[in-house]
């Protein structure tokens, strides 16, 4: 009976230790693919839109999984193949996978001596400042970051043209408006005094004159817009009428009522301040402010603001402010400034601070030289700040506080940009 049993239990085994082998041998095999598709691994290929145009992007130098992979700027230029699209239209980046979306995405232009200009607007507006520029050949370069020190560069080459306009008094781009005035009788000096009048009150990037005539010439060349009467003011935009009105002042009223940005006021906590580039950010929303003008990250201030009358109209500009209350003292001293000229320091407060500042180490951004984290922090004011908040300091003063660590990450990859561009104007 024993030895029947041992031969039945060998039986068994044989295929048992068969099967094990084979498993062991598919596990070694998944393993090293797995290692060979981690090490191919490249990032991931966006779709790029410029306008209602999908443009084709070549990827550039890139650091993944597997290190830092620079590709040589020859073999990129001899893969370009300019791609046509309308100027100052705007340039979306969509990620196949939302996993995948990156914290920043900086925008350059490449400069015929291979180096890269940054753009002002994406540093400051993030995704909503990506657009194409002026007319001409050139070619755009887009740079993404990630968590965990992940980079990557696209490049767009592009042949950039003017907007086609359905006739030559519609305006030329999206977002703007032309007006056309019919009046009885026409002469150069109503027509430079109408001209004048109305590039002191609007932007002339905004709203532009796109003809003065009288009823006679609007019959014959203007025959599509139907004008039966003088006078008549006619406001277009790209898509054809908006307004229509005998009298000017009409026109002017719809104009500040329904046309042109409002007015900002509000009240809110400066969260940024950048006086290089000029501009404060007020609850992260940008305002340009007068050079020397004395505002400081953490301040409280009432406002109110307009747009500027240069055609700048991405975001308003300070005008009444008042400070509701002023930025604590304990940020005035030296404890926690950059001890390096062009470099920036932080101070994590909160349980999870050291956590965090853990992972800044990771992300590979060279303008941090120094990190501070404290579980609390008592201000001047008596207040005990515990809950998670980030401050960022250059040599001189606080210039950034948020409470979420991927804000943080954007505000050092945009800072990085504009720091770029500092360097090369002169």
């Amino acid at each position: 009976m024993e030895g029947k049993s041992t031969k039945r239990n060998t039986k068994w085994q044989r295929p048992i230790l068969w099967g094990s082998g084979a498993l062991l041998i598919i596990m070694v095999m998944l393993y090293f693919d797995k290692e060979k598709v981690f090490k191919e691994e490249k990032p991931p290929m966006p779709v790029i839109t410029v306008g209602s145009t999908e443009v084709q992007a070549i990827l550039g130098s890139y650091r993944w999984n597997d290190g830092l992979v620079e590709r040589e700027m020859k073999d990129i230029t001899k893969s370009l193949k300019y791609q046509h699209v309308y100027e100052n239209e705007e340039m979306k980046v969509d990620f196949p996978d939302e996993g995948d979306i990156p914290v920043f995405i900086g925008k350059s232009t490449l400069m015929p001596n291979g180096k890269k200009f940054p753009d002002l607007l994406p540093s400051i507006l993030g995704e909503n400042g990506l657009f194409s520029e002026g007319e001409g050949i050139r070619t755009a370069v887009l740079q993404a970051y990630w968590k965990d020190g992940k980079t990557a560069e696209y490049y767009l080459p592009i042949k950039i043209e003017k907007q086609p306009q359905k006739e030559p008094y519609f305006p030329r781009f999206k977002g703007q408006y032309s007006i056309v005035i019919i009046e009885e009788e026409v002469t150069l000096e109503k027509d430079l005094e109408i001209r004048a009048k109305l590039i002191q009150q609007y932007p002339p990037s905004f709203i532009t004159i796109g003809g003065y005539t009288d009823l006679q010439r609007a019959e014959e060349e203007l025959s599509e817009l139907n004008i039966k009467e003088v006078p008549s003011y006619i406001l277009l935009d790209e898509e054809g009428e908006v307004f229509r009105s005998k009298e000017l002042g009409s026109m002017e009223k719809f104009i500040d009522e329904n046309v042109l940005p409002e007015a900002t006021s509000k009240e809110g906590i400066v969260t940024e301040v950048n006086r290089e580039q000029g501009f404060i950010k007020i609850d992260e929303v940008p305002f340009w402010i007068d050079k020397g003008a004395k505002y400081h990250t953490g301040q409280k201030l009432a406002l109110k603001a307009r747009y500027p009358e240069d055609g700048q109209l991405w975001f308003p500009i300070l005008e009444e402010v008042r400070v509701l209350e002023e930025q604590d003292k304990i940020f005035n001293g030296s404890n926690w400034l950059s001890n390096e000229s062009g470099k920036l320091s932080i101070l994590a407060i909160g349980n999870k601070s050291k956590e965090k500042m853990d992972f800044l180490k990771k992300e590979g951004i060279k303008t941090v030289v120094k990190t501070s984290a404290e579980n609390s922090l008592k201000m001047e004011n008596g207040k005990e700040l515990t809950d998670y908040t980030v401050f960022v300091f250059n040599e001189k003063e606080l210039i950034f506080q948020t409470d979420v660590y991927d804000k943080l990450l954007k505000f050092l990859y945009s800072k990085e940009n504009l720091d770029t561009r500092m360097s090369i104007i002169p």
